[in-house]
């Protein structure tokens, strides 16, 4: 699905360790914001990044981030 640049994709990935998501613009083919359990910001704070509170915390920081501008990160392809 693809969308425009007034309301871009948010793309989510979950592995059994660490949880990763993306805000997308298609229209552009780049990431407007991301984050990662993995990310040294977060990593400190998570015991394990496969649950719960690891999924609040990479929310909470991807919000962040998108109303903040954001930190690219990552490529799309279309």
């Amino acid at each position: 699905m693809k969308r425009d640049a007034s309301r871009p994709r948010l793309a989510i990935f979950r592995s059994h360790q660490n949880i990763y998501a993306q805000i997308i613009d298609d229209a552009a083919g780049r990431t407007l914001a991301s984050a990662s359990s993995r990310d040294q910001a977060l990593r400190q704070d998570l015991r394990y990044g496969g649950n719960k509170t690891a999924a609040a915390a990479v929310g909470k920081a991807l919000a962040q981030r998108a109303i903040g501008g954001g930190r690219a990160g990552g490529r799309v392809r279309p």
